[in-house]
C-alpha cells in the first residue's frame, strides 16, 4: 500500500486518543489540534480494578498528570463525548468549562431500526447481552441472575469476544459478530430487553444500539452511562455485581409487558433526540471549523 502524502496544509487536527495526544505537543504547536475523550484520565484511574490493572502511583503518576495537563492546555479545543468526561477535566485538570464542547457518541438511525413489538405473553422474555470484554461488562453476574431465577421464564443471548463461556440450557452464545452486522442488528430486533450489568465503562455504544433498537436497558451507572439510560423511563440501574438486583428488574418488567414496551418507546425517543450519529457529526466538524477559523484569526493577528 502507498503512503498516505499530505499536499495541501491542514486546518486542524482532531485526536481521538489520549495515549496519542501525549505524543502530539510539537503537532500541537504547529496546527490546531482537538483532542476527544471518552473518559478523562483520572476517571480511567478509578475504574482501573475492573479492567484488571493496577495504576501507578508516587512520582510516575504526579509526572503523568502533568503531561496531561500540558497535552490539555495546548490543545486548541477538547470533546468529552459525555458531560461526564468534562466534569472530570474540570475537575481533575484545571481546563476551563468553556474549553470544553460536548458532543455525545452516536448511532446511525438509518441501520438501527426499532421493529415492532409485542408483549411476551405466552412466551419466554428473551434477553440480550453485548460485551466484547465478558467480565468487565458484567456477564458473570447476568449468568449467575439467570441460575438465580431467570431461567425459569426467560433465555438469554450473548455477543462477546471472549471465547469460553460456561453456558446451559437457554442460553446462546454468538461468537465472531461484527460490530453494525446484519446478524448483530438482527439480535436485537428479536429481543425483548437488553442486560448489561457492567463493572466498568465511559460511554458504552452497545447500549445506545440496544435503545435506539426499542429495548429497555437494565444496566448499571459506570461512567456516563447516567447520562444515556433514565432510570425507570429508559431502562433501569443495577448496582454493579449484584445478581439479585438483575432478577428483580428483569421481573419486575416481565409482569408489566406493557411498561417494558412503553420503555423500549422511551429508549428509542432518547437516542433519536441525543445520540443520532448524523447529527452529532456534523456538530464536531462545525465545532472544527470553528476551532480552525479562530486559530487562523490568531496567527494573522500576530
Amino acid at each position: 500500500m502507498r503512503p498516505l502524502v499530505r499536499r495541501q496544509p491542514l486546518d486542524c487536527v482532531y485526536l481521538h486518543t489520549q495515549s496519542l495526544a501525549l505524543f502530539s505537543l510539537g503537532l500541537m504547536a504547529r496546527i490546531p489540534t482537538v483532542v476527544s475523550l471518552d473518559a478523562a484520565p483520572e476517571d480511567f484511574v478509578s475504574m482501573a480494578s475492573a479492567y484488571g490493572w493496577r495504576p501507578r502511583g508516587g512520582p510516575a503518576r504526579r509526572i503523568k498528570s502533568q503531561w496531561f495537563r500540558k497535552v490539555f492546555s495546548r490543545a486548541a479545543g477538547l470533546v468529552g463525548i459525555s458531560h461526564w468526561v468534562k466534569e472530570g477535566l474540570v475537575r481533575d485538570y484545571g481546563v476551563p468549562p468553556e474549553k470544553v464542547r460536548v458532543f455525545p457518541f452516536g448511532v446511525d438511525m438509518r441501520q438501527w431500526r426499532m421493529p415492532p413489538r409485542q408483549p411476551a405473553a405466552g412466551r419466554r422474555l428473551r434477553l440480550l447481552f453485548v460485551g466484547g470484554d465478558f467480565r468487565r461488562k458484567g456477564g458473570p453476574e447476568l449468568l449467575e441472575a439467570f441460575r438465580r431465577g431467570l431461567a425459569e421464564f426467560c433465555e438469554l443471548d450473548i455477543v462477546s469476544g471472549e471465547a469460553d463461556i460456561a453456558c446451559a440450557g437457554r442460553v446462546r452464545t454468538h461468537p465472531g459478530l461484527s460490530p453494525n452486522s446484519p446478524a448483530l442488528r438482527e439480535l436485537y430486533a428479536a429481543a425483548d430487553l437488553f442486560v448489561m450489568p457492567t463493572a466498568g465503562d465511559a460511554t458504552p455504544i452497545a447500549v445506545i444500539e440496544a435503545m435506539a433498537s426499542g429495548l429497555p436497558a437494565i444496566t448499571t451507572r459506570t461512567g456516563a452511562l447516567g447520562e444515556i439510560v433514565q432510570d425507570g423511563v429508559s431502562g433501569y440501574f443495577v448496582p454493579v455485581a449484584c445478581p439479585e438486583a438483575i432478577v428483580e428488574a428483569v421481573t419486575a418488567l416481565a409482569a408489566d409487558p406493557a411498561r417494558m414496551l412503553a420503555m423500549g418507546r422511551a429508549a428509542r425517543d432518547a437516542v433519536e433526540r441525543s445520540f443520532n450519529a448524523e447529527t452529532n457529526c456534523k456538530l464536531l466538524i462545525a465545532y472544527l471549523k470553528e476551532v480552525s477559523a479562530l486559530s487562523a484569526g490568531r496567527a494573522h493577528v500576530r
